[in-house]
């Protein structure tokens, strides 16, 4: 019974996961930043490891969502990872002043996003 309650209401649950996915960003971008400020890494190593943020933000929304709803995985990370990359576009056009600057970055960050969550959701135990 209480599985069932649980697929019903899905939206709580994204809503977790996508705060969770831009939690773990936070973090990582907050050590990349201090590790770039202490180590002096170039600007090549920085768009790297903001990849593999992407990716790994992807994978734990994914799978956690897929982990929840149990039906669907695949479906369920890929709406995560949607998600995930509107909210990291809000935030880019508030921080840009509402102006896209680089359109093939943008398409980029959104597969990436969108492939990661949809791994972490397969992988999710079913």
């Amino acid at each position: 019974m209480e599985r069932q309650e649980k697929r019903k209401k899905p939206g709580k649950m994204l809503a977790i996961a996508v705060v969770l996915m831009i939690a773990v960003s936070a973090m990582l971008l907050f050590i990349l930043s201090v590790v770039m400020y202490k180590m002096a890494l170039g600007k090549n190593v920085a768009e790297i490891v903001i990849i593999l943020v992407y990716v790994i933000a992807g994978v734990i929304g994914g799978f956690l969502m897929g982990r929840y709803m149990r039906e669907r995985r695949f479906l369920w990370g890929l709406v995560a990872g949607a998600a995930y990359f509107f909210v990291l576009l809000a935030i880019s056009l508030a921080v840009g002043g509402g102006q896209m600057k680089d359109m093939m970055q943008m398409f980029i960050t959104m597969i990436l996003c969108l492939a990661s969550s949809m791994i972490g959701g397969m992988i999710a135990p079913g």
